[in-house]
């Protein structure tokens, strides 16, 4: 899972999200955020915990990590843009994939 995202490294508009139902499967132990701690950093990935926790790719590509209320929260979210600034941020959902122009992702 940690290594699908990858592809898009390179590119500066790209911002890709994992979610779980709660925060500590992922930050937990043998969680999402832990594997790529150990790969992430290799590629000159930086790491930041708070406001959420993401990893940003020297091209500016980020991947962050969030938690949802449940498929709901997921399916409301499907087909919009999430804002390249966490501190603007909107409900998470699954897997973010592409890029526009604008610097926001589409979910």
């Amino acid at each position: 899972m940690t290594q699908i995202p990858l592809m898009w490294r390179d590119d500066p508009h790209f911002t890709g999200l994992f979610t779980r139902v709660m925060l500590k499967q992922l930050l937990g132990s043998g969680g999402l955020w832990e594997i790529a701690a150990k790969y992430y950093p290799l590629l000159g990935a930086k790491s930041v915990k708070m406001p959420l926790p993401m990893y940003t790719f020297p091209s500016g590509a980020r991947l962050r990590y969030s938690q949802i209320s449940g498929m709901t929260d997921a399916e409301a979210l499907r087909g919009k843009l999430l804002p390249r600034n966490p501190s603007n941020s909107v409900k998470p959902d699954h897997s973010v994939e592409g890029n526009t122009e604008q610097g926001e992702s589409r979910v």
